[in-house]
């Protein structure tokens, strides 16, 4: 049985990559934005906020899952 050597690291100069990370980030974006009920001034700038910091996240989590190898 042979050892397979791939880490779990995707190559950010890859443009799919990027694509995938965008997809994702659109529809988190969408259920967050539809599902809270509310137009209340904070509930709009937690959206904002949550909008904002939910893309590194999702960037570092296809970066950790991608597969470089």
């Amino acid at each position: 049985m042979k050892k397979l050597n791939k880490k779990g690291v995707a190559d950010v100069s890859d443009p799919k990559f990027w694509g995938i990370v965008a997809v994702l980030w659109l529809v988190v974006l969408i259920a967050m934005w539809k599902m809270s009920m509310g137009s209340d001034t904070d509930v709009t700038r937690l959206k904002i906020m949550a909008s904002v910091i939910s893309l590194p996240i999702i960037a570092g989590i296809s970066y950790l899952m991608g597969q470089n190898g």
